[in-house]
């Protein structure tokens, strides 16, 4: 064990947390994360890519392939450099800054010649869009696994944590159908994490955790890496929706002392990776080492408020520099470190003699925060009152009006903002719709308001075109 005093300002009203306790455990590497994660199937989602027949660009070399009607797949990878920025607007540090690269090239091939069947695929491990030496999978065809038609099984690709590259197995499916009535084909690659790094930890009693890629992107992303690059706050532009994509999770299980998973235990606990967490009675962050060798915990003594989700209010999820708070019907209120809290989604029930009235939101860089004070609980309060905003696309900035010149292309989009400055979907009502009186055929039925409409006029004042905003 040993000892470390990492201060971290938490917000604006100046709250300490000081991580006084840090532990470190081995981590082992498994290259079949679904037998590892058994009936909890916990991040298995599988990222799919559309072909296309046109070589992109970049391509440096490619194999003789067999079929003329090869296709062509790139597969998103994320480039990362350390850059200051100031989390919150409070806390500077140095953080990956993630970008993607020119990506994975994958190539399938119908080895037995054009229109016999694709079951070959060329993938380019070492990305560096030279396939002329790219290793060849071949696929098997899938009986049981629903959507995906044959498997092309793993692959070693990079993964990035901060500095360090360790090599990390991804599977390759493709799926290849065509809709009802059409003759085109429509063929989906589909990648999905197949390797993960796996500790066991002791922390009042003994858990397992399981870090993995899970948007096989090529680079296990920490919370405070995701919440840095949230850029709030920024102003002269319209607001842009929050999201916490790219940020990966991990799986806690409880063992018993024979090693095994504890059924008692429940179904395995997801956990964004490095964000404060509470296991076994204590507020923990667990994250992996920059080399993947071990998993680190640390406890740290934070000052704790609560937050508590007010009606009509059913469900919302916060995100501080430190901590995701996730509030619904079941866990309304929830102790948490004291700063600021920024709201990335929320819904919203309310009835009438309408029926049950839903409202959506996500935040919005202009997210107002809600401060939680140590030892006293903060009210979320999402939704109305509403407020329209019309979010131009193409436009320049004059005289504090957005200006479209003649012959050039904008696009308006309507935003309604709420308390939190979120951007709220259209609210809908849901109801029962009957014949005869509604004793008979009732089924519940979803309605919208009637969309706003809009004018757009000259310098002069002179309408020049109307319409109405449709829904999505």
């Amino acid at each position: 064990m040993r000892k470390a005093i990492v201060v971290v300002l938490l917000a604006a009203g100046a709250t300490l947390c000081a991580a006084t306790e840090t532990k470190t455990f081995p981590l082992r590497y498994s290259t079949d994360m679904a037998g590892e994660l058994g009936n909890a199937r916990t991040g298995m989602q599988a990222w799919g890519f559309g072909g296309t027949s046109e070589r992109p660009e970049g391509i440096e070399g490619e194999p003789k392939y067999a079929s003329k009607e090869h296709l062509y797949f790139l597969v998103p990878r994320k480039g990362r450099e350390l850059v200051p920025v100031r989390l919150m607007g409070v806390l500077s540090v140095a953080v990956p800054r993630e970008g993607y690269g020119p990506g994975i090239a994958c190539v399938l091939d119908e080895s037995e010649g054009t229109g016999k069947g694709y079951d070959t695929l060329y993938v380019d491990g070492d990305g560096d869009l030279d396939l002329t030496n790219a290793k060849a999978l071949k696929g098997e065809p899938v009986k049981d696994a629903n959507w995906m038609s044959r498997s092309f099984g793993t692959m070693e690709l990079p993964l990035r944590v901060n500095a360090t590259v360790v090599p990390c197995h991804v599977a390759f499916a493709v799926d290849r159908f065509r809709y009802a009535g059409s003759h085109q084909f429509e063929t989906n690659l589909f990648v999905r994490p197949a390797g993960c790094f796996i500790g066991d930890i002791e922390l009042g009693r003994k858990y397992r955790v399981l870090f993995y890629d899970g948007y096989v992107d090529g680079a296990i992303v920490s919370f405070r890496d995701a919440v840095a690059a949230l850029k709030l706050g920024q102003k002269d532009e319209p607001p842009r929706t929050l999201s916490l994509q790219g940020c990966d999770d991990l799986a806690i299980w409880g063992i018993d002392n024979d090693g095994k998973v504890d059924a008692a235990f429940g179904p395995a606990k997801r956990v964004p990776c490095g964000a404060l967490t509470e296991l076994g009675g204590k507020l923990v962050r667990i994250f992996p080492s920059d080399g993947l060798k071990s998993v680190v915990v640390e406890q740290p003594e934070a000052k704790l408020g609560q937050v508590a989700l007010a009606d009509p209010a059913v469900r919302a999820t916060l995100i501080s520099t430190e901590a995701q708070v996730i509030l619904d019907a079941d866990r309304k209120q929830m102790a948490c470190p004291a700063g600021e809290y920024f709201v990335v989604d929320y819904e919203v029930q309310k009835a009438d003699k309408q029926g049950t009235w839903r409202l959506q939101g996500r935040g919005t860089t202009a997210g107002k925060p809600i401060v939680v004070q140590a030892g006293q609980t903060a009210q979320v309060q999402p939704g109305g009152p509403l407020r329209l905003l019309v979010d131009v696309r193409g436009a320049e900035k004059q005289d504090g009006l957005l200006v479209v010149r003649a012959g050039q292309e904008a696009s308006l989009r309507l935003m309604m903002l709420g308390a939190y400055e979120e951007e709220c979907r259209t609210p809908a009502v849901q109801h029962m719709k009957g014949i005869w009186w509604g004793l008979l055929g009732r089924r519940e039925v979803t309605e919208w308001p009637a969309a706003p409409r809009f004018v757009i006029t000259n310098e002069a004042g002179k309408k020049v075109a109307f319409g109405k905003f449709t829904y999505g």
